[in-house]
């Protein structure tokens, strides 16, 4: 049991080095702006890095500080990430290293809260518990989305990492009897809500399954009642210090990200609702191979799994799946907290049974297989080396699902690092100078809505240069105008507009229509002489959604 124990701790730095030395390579190579909610979290960083360095400095500015907190995504990473800006400048290349710091204290988060979840209350560690939590943690580390997500600043894998150690730190409290273990329970738990609210959703199957647990026991002590209650005061105290101030703008925050209208399947009754993140989990995550690995695991379970653990895996699993699957809005990032269930399921499943060295040796091969190939497609996908970006080998057993075998020349999940600069020097700088000869701010409606050019992403950069003058602007939450009038006085209370004769944003952007009508009155105004060019550039095209890029961009001004 040591030797397994001392192989899986090296396998666990195996791969914390290659994830770190991979995501710096890539981060380093790449100079491609960051996207929609990349940019958005950097630039509240950035206002707490001002902040933070003007309260060194003895002058603290503390509407700054209320601007970047109210908001309705979580403030603690953000925060964090202000202090590295005020301690070491402030950069894009610097926020995405945090971001892999993330990652990689996720990684170990899942490692050793596997370790804790297969030994139980039992306490007892077999080599079966080293294997499974090395293999669950490598299957989650080398999940494509995943570890595309981990060069980006975005918060879904540090919510992740905060509600995993908030169980792992409950599950060392033996049932709550354990004070300290519960209150850093609690800790985490407030740290993951402060990170993305809609963490809270995860915490309801744990919270009932333990409840129940305890009352079938028919037998609370006071001293379980009190740790519990101490832990949710807290956690409710600590979450209560931005919720409260904030709770208005995150209710409206919730509604408008449930109503977005998405190319997503909806309706219990319609198939692909409920097959829909099963394709995201094979295509963009698990891949075929790992998937019919944990299907076989999972099957196992049922026939001779009676461990808490694997039962709790599955229900966990089966409940966000029904739960999720039924929200109109699914991308596979909501699904990152019920990843290492799905995974830890069917990997626990794998060892339910004793086998004969011939299966075990078969097993063991094609899980070697699943990870050589896991490698390659890392390296291929990030790099460009070993495999050609051409392969696409899929098969469709429904109409409108697509199951791929291999997939190397899509940019999704994955984007290779992108070289040549994104220089947005020169449109931000006759901007600037615009606002000066004006002496005010200036607004400026981006038409332009790609992941890579958009007003998060120009309002981001215009913070890096200091440039307090110039606000980027897009719908405005609006979807479109019923009336021509009131599209005309939404255009013109804008100073400027970034305007393309080409398509202006992805697909599935909700608020398409109103871009589209703008679109059209800006070409009619530009055509009669009621507005000018100022200037004209190209942006690079680059990018998942960003195909149409590369035409022409276009800097206007509408006459009054």
């Amino acid at each position: 049991m040591k030797i397994c124990r001392a192989y899986s701790h090296c396998f666990l730095k195996f791969l914390v080095i290659f994830h770190l030395c991979g995501n710096i390579v890539w981060i380093s190579l790449n100079n491609a702006p960051p996207t929609w909610d990349e940019a958005n979290h950097i630039r509240h960083a950035i206002m707490y890095s001002h902040f933070f360095t003007d309260l060194t400095n003895g002058n603290p500015n503390f509407e700054l500080f209320r601007q970047a907190y109210s908001d309705p995504y979580g403030p603690l990473l953000r925060m964090i990430l202000g202090i590295i800006f005020a301690l070491f400048g402030e950069s894009v290349k610097l926020a995405q290293v945090f971001s892999t710091f993330i990652f990689i204290c996720c990684l170990v988060a899942i490692y050793f809260f596997a370790i804790a979840f297969e030994a139980g209350n039992s306490r007892l560690l077999t080599s079966k518990t080293y294997w499974i939590a090395s293999i669950t943690t490598g299957i989650f580390s080398f999940s494509e989305l995943v570890y595309a997500h981990s060069r980006w600043f975005l918060l879904d894998l540090g919510s992740t990492c905060f509600f995993l150690l908030s169980i792992l730190m409950l599950l060392k409290s033996n049932w709550m009897q354990r004070r300290s273990y519960v209150l850093l329970g609690g800790l985490f738990a407030a740290f993951a809500l402060l990170t993305k609210i809609q963490t809270i959703v995860y915490y309801v199957f744990p919270c009932l399954y333990v409840s129940t647990a305890l009352l079938r026991k028919r037998k609370i002590t006071d001293e379980q009642f009190l740790n519990c209650l101490f832990g949710i005061m807290l956690c409710i105290g600590l979450v209560s210090l931005w919720l409260l101030p904030n709770g208005i703008a995150i209710l409206n925050y919730l509604e408008s990200g449930a109503n977005i209208e998405l190319d997503h399947p909806r309706g219990y009754l319609n198939p692909f609702t409920w097959l829909f993140y099963f394709k995201l989990m094979v295509n963009n995550a698990l891949g075929v191979i790992f998937m019919m690995i944990l299907f076989y695991g999972v099957a196992l379970s049922f026939f001779y799994g009676k461990t808490r653990c694997i039962k709790f895996s599955i229900y966990f699993f089966v409940f966000y799946y029904i739960f999720l699957s039924g929200v109109s809005n699914k991308d596979l990032r909501f699904y990152y907290p019920v990843l290492p269930f799905v995974i830890l399921s069917g990997v626990s499943g794998l060892f339910v049974k004793n086998y004969n060295k011939v299966t075990s040796h078969i097993l063991t091969f094609f899980i070697g297989i699943a990870f050589f190939i896991k490698i390659m497609l890392y390296l291929s996908l990030s790099f460009g080396i070993l495999l050609p970006r051409s392969i696409d080998w899929r098969i469709y057993p429904m109409n409108n699902l697509d199951i791929r075998i291999l997939n190397t020349k899509s940019m999704h999940p994955v984007s290779m690092y992108y070289q040549a600069e994104w220089d947005f020097s020169s449109l931000l700088n006759e901007l600037n100078d615009l606002a000066i000869l004006k002496g005010d701010e200036i607004t400026i409606y981006s038409l332009i809505n790609f992941e890579h050019v958009n007003p998060n992403v120009l309002n981001m950069y215009a913070d890096l240069r200091d440039f307090d003058l110039l606000a980027f602007t897009g719908g405005n939450e609006k979807r479109s105008f019923e009336r021509m009038e009131d599209l005309e006085e939404f255009i013109k209370r804008n100073d400027y507009i970034l305007y393309t004769e080409g398509d202006f944003g992805p697909p599935f952007q909700w608020d398409k229509e109103l871009h589209f009508q703008a679109q059209q009155l800006i070409r009619n105004k530009v055509s009669t002489n009621q507005a000018r060019v100022i200037r004209k550039y190209i942006f690079p095209s680059h990018g998942i959604y960003d195909p149409a890029l590369g035409q022409e961009v276009l800097l206007i001004q509408i006459f009054e």
